[in-house]
């Protein structure tokens, strides 16, 4: 089967992880990890996620203060949906959030997570509703907020962002 849509992860204090997907198409993969302790020179065994944990899908995961990893994660196999996928141990136990609520339903992949100098995370997300979705959660990711269009354009492609050392944000 293919591998798809690798992103990579350095904990402060711990391994590089590499997250893929692997099956014969976005709506039947399932998710891997392998990691490295000397920065990629040798890798793990390949390990498959838990059953329903995809991982990071596109976009890198933001590692919160509390030692939590939160990973934007989506499911593309009953229509375009996101959700949050959260580990506190690296990938040895997960979470999975229920998708954001909105107001009609959106069709939305992919999310890129910043964060906010109040403790808040913001998801911004692929579209087929040409802009860019966002989502708003003020406890980690473990809920979010409204999910919603902004004013940016989006002609259904992919988009990364990153909340930079001083606060900035870029898409």
């Amino acid at each position: 089967y293919p591998c798809w849509n690798p992103v990579l992860f350095q904990a402060a204090d711990g391994p590089l992880l590499l997250f893929y997907k692997v099956g014969p198409s976005p709506s039947k993969w399932w998710g891997m990890v392998i990691e490295s302790s000397d920065g990629g020179e040798t890798w793990s065994d390949p390990k498959r996620l838990p059953d329903g944990i995809l991982g990071p899908i596109k976009n890198k995961p933001v590692m919160l203060s509390e030692g939590m990893l939160v990973c934007g994660s989506s499911t593309e196999d009953a229509g375009w949906r996101v959700h949050m996928e959260l580990t506190p141990d690296l990938g040895k136990t997960w979470t999975k959030t229920a998708p954001p609520p909105g107001d009609e339903p959106l069709e939305v992949i992919q999310p890129a997570i910043l964060t906010h100098g109040d403790g808040q995370l913001q998801i911004l997300c692929r579209s087929k509703h040409g802009k860019i979705a966002d989502a708003w959660s003020s406890d980690g990711g473990r809920t979010g907020g409204k999910l919603g269009l902004t004013e940016v354009p989006n002609p259904n492609s992919g988009i990364d962002a990153v909340t930079l050392a001083d606060g900035r944000h870029m898409l």
